[in-house]
This record gives structure tokens, C-alpha cells and sequence, in this order.
């Protein structure tokens, strides 16, 4: 199921919970400043390709505490899916947490549609910041916590190995940003991600 975070970003009124409802509306325009200082942005690294071992080679994962939060540029506006695979410290897949303007999902454990302001959001050029901290499961747009899901059971075991990450069947036109933020890429997680984003 969905749990519906209410924020300042989704305000929610005697609401069913039906992410349709709309009674799920954003109240304040969040920032458009894609990154803060000292946070360069790079392109998301497709790892589902050959030279990285279709998502199982090291050089194409990023280890990351992300309870730190990870802050990426999506064009949700197109047809553009996050999907962003999460990783054991052995870079084995746990699975993956995905979004978009029509859907949500994390493998195993959420598929639901959309939040209306997840939707509306996607059409401008803004940042998304995805957090996994305590088994809660975080996506900020701009300045403002969209969605929130609490993990419980055998959802909170599996993710509780989570010390990693990989991009999985996106574009070069989406980045992430990776300075400052305690992040070690592998090799091939470049600026022109070991020249598959080449111009």
C-alpha cells in the first residue's frame, strides 16, 4: 500500500487515501534550483548494458549511506522512469524503487498510482531527492516531501542490507549529484558514464 506523506506539498482533507483524490494538492510552487552547492551534477549511468555486466559489475554501482538523501534531475514531463536499484554491500540487487507521474513501486513491497502532486510536479524542471532512513522511504520535490512510506515486516528486513545503488534503464538527460555527498561511484559511473553518454 501507499502512505501518503501530509505535508505542506500534499495537503489532504478527510481524503480516502486514494491518491486520485483531489483533495491531493500542491499548495506552495518548491524551489526549481536542481542542486545545492558543491553538488555538480553527472548523468544517471544506465547500468543494464553489456559493458556493466547488465547491472553486475562493481565499476557501474555507487556506495552511498542513503539516509543521506540521493538528489537527482528526472524529465518526468517525457516518458522518463527513476528507477533507481538498490544494492546490498556486496552489490547483489535487493530491488528496485521507482516513480513516475503515473506510478510508484518498490519491488516486493509498493505499486500504487501516482500521488496527484508527484504528477503535477513531474512537469516542471526540478530536483527529486530520494531517502531511505530508519525503513522510511522519502521523495522530496524541490523543498517539499511528496511521498513518505513507512517499510514494516519482511519489507523492512530486506531493505535494512541497503548500502548502495545503480541506475537502471535511464537516459543521459536525467543526472544525479555526487560531490560533497560521501559517494563512491565506480569506475565507469563518469561524467559521460565510460562514454555510453557521449555527445
Amino acid at each position: 500500500r501507499c502512505d501518503f506523506n501530509k505535508s505542506k506539498a500534499v495537503v489532504s482533507t478527510q481524503s480516502t487515501g486514494d491518491p486520485t483524490d483531489p483533495r491531493f494538492e500542491t499548495t506552495e510552487a518548491p524551489t526549481t534550483e536542481p542542486f545545492g552547492p558543491n553538488v555538480w551534477p553527472q548523468p544517471t549511468c544506465d547500468c543494464w548494458t553489456a559493458e556493466c555486466g547488465y547491472c553486475s559489475n562493481p565499476d557501474c554501482h555507487v556506495s552511498h549511506d542513503l539516509s543521506k538523501g540521493l538528489v537527482m534531475t528526472v524529465n518526468l514531463n517525457t516518458e522518463e522512469v527513476a528507477n533507481i536499484m538498490l544494492l546490498d554491500g556486496s552489490g547483489n540487487p535487493i530491488g528496485t524503487f521507482s516513480w513516475s507521474r503515473k506510478s510508484i513501486s518498490l519491488t516486493g513491497c509498493i505499486g500504487c498510482r501516482a500521488p496527484r502532486a508527484v504528477a503535477k510536479l513531474g512537469k516542471l524542471d526540478i530536483s527529486w531527492n530520494f531517502k531511505l532512513e530508519d525503513g522510511v522511504i522519502t521523495l522530496q520535490a524541490g523543498n517539499e516531501v511528496v511521498y513518505s512510506h513507512r517499510l514494516k515486516g519482511e519489507c523492512l528486513e530486506r531493505y535494512s542490507f541497503v548500502e548502495g545503488f545503480a541506475f537502471y534503464d535511464m537516459s543521459c538527460e536525467s543526472s544525479f549529484g555526487i560531490e560533497g555527498t560521501g559517494m563512491i561511484p565506480g569506475a565507469l559511473v563518469d561524467s559521460v558514464c565510460g562514454g555510453a553518454c557521449l555527445l
